[in-house]
């Protein structure tokens, strides 16, 4: 007869985790929430470690002093890899421009964008905007300058600037530098 440890068994839902973020998302500590489940701290601490079982009574009145839906506990949450050699090439939209999505084609709450620009590159001869409402770009190597309600933004390595991609904006890349960037547009921002 094999034992398998508590936490060990490998077809178990992994909840704990979720019921931890849900807890301290809403600044709750374990006792108020254990006091409002009607179960201990101790019980609490290890169901968040999945080192515990509760009974679906228990997890109910967990998930409800949380306000969180025990289907949502129960959702898997999808991985997914995407290797430099499978990064999808994008169009090139302007001349000196090389870019490849990092983030898988189906995901739509972020895209990130892996960009090389060549010297002089620029992304466009006028301002443009995506809909996106966080925009977010981190220079790795080179130097970028980025349009932006009248202003010149110029990010050299290791630099990042934030913005809201429905503002209208256009880039360039360095005239002797050229540039290499990661781009990342999040869809959706959280309230």
């Amino acid at each position: 007869m094999v034992v398998l440890a508590a936490g060990s068994h490998p077809e178990r839902a992994r909840i704990g985790s979720k019921l931890r973020r849900a807890r301290i998302s809403q600044h709750l500590t374990m006792k108020q929430v254990a006091e409002s489940s009607g179960v201990t701290e101790g019980f609490l601490s290890r169901l968040e470690r999945d080192l515990t079982s509760p009974s679906v009574a228990t997890l109910m009145t967990v998930c409800q002093v949380l306000h969180l839906d025990v289907g949502e506990l129960l959702s898997h949450t999808e991985v997914a890899r995407v290797s430099w050699e499978d990064a999808p090439k994008l169009i090139e939209a302007e001349p000196g421009v090389q870019e490849r999505l990092l983030t898988p084609r189906s995901e739509s709450r972020l895209q990130v964008i892996h960009s090389q620009f060549a010297p002089g590159a620029s992304g466009n001869a006028l301002d443009y905007s995506v809909n996106t409402p966080l925009h977010f770009v981190h220079v790795l190597e080179g130097e970028l300058t980025v349009f932006l309600h009248d202003e010149d933004w110029t990010l050299r390595a290791q630099d990042s600037l934030t913005l809201d991609g429905r503002d209208l904006h256009r880039w360039q890349a360095s005239a002797s530098l050229g540039a290499t960037v990661i781009w990342c547009l999040a869809r959706t921002v959280a309230p």
